[in-house]
């Protein structure tokens, strides 16, 4: 009887020990995977809300007409207004 409850014991602290080694091994896999994430990008504030409102339009518009390509549609507007000044081409536009 003694033989068999250490055989237990010793059965339960192997399998405790390959988990903790499991969960160590995960642990790592995600520290490196945030690492590589991280990647010191900086951006002006104007320019980082532009992305995001543009991303979350597209996404929306995409939510109701899901052949509807926001750079194939937006393409024409760019090309009329690169280079130009924006405030002006927005002023010509609204008459303000």
């Amino acid at each position: 009887m003694a033989n068999l409850e250490e055989k237990k014991t010793e059965e339960k602290k192997t399998e405790e020990k390959k988990t903790e080694e499991k969960k160590t091994e995960e642990k790592k896999k995600e520290e490196k995977k945030t690492k590589e994430r991280k990647k010191d990008v900086f951006t002006l504030g104007d320019v980082a809300n532009s992305l995001m409102t543009m991303s979350l339009t597209e996404g929306l518009i995409r939510s109701l007409d899901p052949e509807f390509d926001m750079v194939t549609e937006s393409y024409p507007y760019f090309m009329r207004y690169r280079g130009a000044d924006i405030t002006s081409a927005f002023r010509s536009v609204c008459r303000i």
